[in-house]
């Protein structure tokens, strides 16, 4: 009766936690989405400064040396050109995909800025959409198959230790 009872909990945790998947991935995807513009804004302004001095982005970023500060700010330059570009790699992975897709593509939502702004402000509720109880019905399968082995691992252990 316990075991049941624990595996029908674990089963509800999953399905809560897993119904929050859409909507999570969602915000994700639209603070991705923000964040490419904004990086997008800092790197065209870049390349049109580099451009009014007849330089690519390339030549504009060597010619970038002398003081530590002019050393730093190439480097933040780099930085924000490279994570525009993951950024970006990412979004057009994301953007048109469907919750049960994102999942698969769970590896391009590895921004860290935007996964902390998302928590941050992410309010759980009751996914009531289609996809939503899809994730609710994988997350009870997970949860309550989880719970299930480890409460069988748990008992075939307790018997060996008391046999």
């Amino acid at each position: 009766m316990i075991t049941k009872t624990l595996t029908l909990i674990a089963g509800i945790s999953g399905a809560a936690t897993m119904s929050q998947f859409p909507e999570f991935s969602q915000q994700y995807v639209q603070r991705l989405g923000g964040a490419v513009d904004s990086l997008q804004m800092v790197v065209d302004d870049f390349n049109a400064s580099a451009q009014k001095e007849g330089l690519t982005q390339e030549e504009a970023l060597e010619q970038m040396t002398g003081s530590d500060f002019i050393v730093r700010r190439k480097e933040d330059m780099v930085k924000a050109i490279t994570r525009l570009d993951t950024l970006q790699e990412n979004l057009a992975s994301l953007e048109g995909a469907n919750a049960l897709s994102r999942l698969q593509l769970i590896h391009h939502m590895s921004d860290t800025e935007a996964l902390g702004a998302v928590w941050k402000s992410y309010q759980p509720a009751v996914q009531l959409t289609l996809m939503g109880m899809v994730f609710a019905g994988l997350g009870f399968l997970l949860g309550a198959l989880l719970a299930s082995i480890l409460l069988g691992v748990t008992v075939v252990l307790s018997r060996r230790a008391f046999a």
